[in-house]
């Protein structure tokens, strides 16, 4: 297994990456989840090819350090826009519900 199929996978995952990001900043929970598996899938891809791979060439290697490293960054986009989109809609969900049992057990009305 050479970096090719690996660096195919990184930017594979790199573009859904970005298109789950479009979709959170566009609050399109549907394609957001559509992405989101296609980014699981590509992850369970990347694990079995690892797993095959050896040791990388210097130059594959680089390459593939160059694509983590923008993937790294669309992640904790992503991640930070979800946590600002979380937060946003938190208060479309209405005030917070009350415990149904007491800290005691008791049922409360």
């Amino acid at each position: 297994m050479s970096a090719p199929p690996l660096l195919a996978l990184v930017q594979q995952l790199t573009d859904a990456t970005r298109d789950a990001l479009d979709a959170a900043l566009a609050l399109q929970a549907h394609d957001l989840r559509l992405h989101d598996q296609r980014r699981a899938d590509i992850v369970f891809e990347l694990q079995l090819e690892l797993r095959q791979a050896p040791t990388l060439e210097p130059d594959a290697r680089t390459a593939l350090h160059a694509a983590l490293d923008d993937l790294r960054a669309l992640e904790k986009r992503l991640a930070r826009v979800s946590r600002l989109v979380t937060h946003a809609l938190r208060p479309l969900d209405g005030p917070p519900k009350p415990a149904l049992y007491a800290p005691t057990g008791i049922l409360r009305g």
